[in-house]
């Protein structure tokens, strides 16, 4: 009798590329090209090939600057040189990047050093001040909500009443309503993969009961944005399946309100 041999093939990753009209980008700002990685999860989930292919993504889009919203290792401490080695690619490119929940659970501090020993600027709970095209990007980075690193105030405090924030990175958007409540323009989030498994009701049904309001795509909080990338890797197994699951990397074209 003939063995019935099933695999389940490894989904494509997709190079996403839209525009949106963020609130408080500056005119000198519009345009701007930003590169979106999140859920690296480099380890024994996620293939060598899939990291080096999103890499490649992201030098030929030619970005103004990468964001990177958490989760760069799988689950151990010993994926931290892979991963560093890994993303040393980015080294001239101006990179931003927050913490994910596997970070936290491997060392925050250990993981974070390992990002700027490569010029990655990590933010905890904080902002910064980047001139770009002449002018003053004001990017805020939230740590991981899912592990209660969290402290959106703090990373707010100290912004002057009068700047506008466009950009905000947080690994997860179970904190966008209190990050929206500061007058963001767009939120930059992943964790989610998409639901990994998705299945067409249920995998969105059972993220709310986990507390996983936003799972992917594009959401609008009153006048902020949040957009959740499915992101690039795997973790708890080494598989994504259904739509809305792809692994992606998202180039985000930054556009002024007419």
């Amino acid at each position: 009798m003939q063995r019935l041999v099933t695999r389940v093939a490894p989904p494509s990753l997709l190079l996403n590329e839209f525009s949106l009209a963020v609130n408080g980008l500056k005119r000198a700002h519009d345009g701007l090209r930003i590169a979106h990685l999140s859920d690296l999860h480099v380890g024994w989930a996620t293939s060598s090939s899939r990291i080096c292919e999103a890499l490649a993504m992201v030098r030929s889009s030619a970005p103004d600057l990468v964001i990177m919203t958490g989760d760069y290792i799988c689950l151990s401490k010993l994926d931290v040189p892979p991963m560093k080695e890994a993303l040393r690619g980015l080294a001239d490119i101006p990179t931003l990047a927050t913490l994910g929940n596997h970070d936290f659970w491997a060392g925050p501090e250990r993981v974070a050093g390992a990002l700027r020993d490569i010029g990655i600027d990590v933010m905890r709970n904080e902002h910064r001040s980047i001139r770009i095209r002449g002018e003053e990007l004001w990017v805020v980075g939230v740590d991981d909500p899912v592990t209660e690193a969290d402290d959106v105030a703090l990373a707010f405090q100290g912004i002057p009443d009068h700047v506008e924030v466009p950009l905000v990175l947080a690994h997860c958007g179970r904190a966008a309503q209190e990050i929206a409540a500061y007058g963001a323009g767009l939120i930059l989030s992943g964790h989610t993969h998409g639901g990994q498994v998705q299945i067409s009701t249920v995998t969105d049904s059972l993220g709310k009961r986990m507390g996983i309001p936003y799972m992917r795509g594009l959401h609008e909080l009153g006048d902020t944005k949040l957009y959740v990338t499915p992101g690039v890797g795997n973790s708890a197994i080494p598989f994504r399946a259904g739509q809305g699951a792809h692994p992606e990397v998202a180039v985000i074209t930054l556009r002024c309100h007419s």
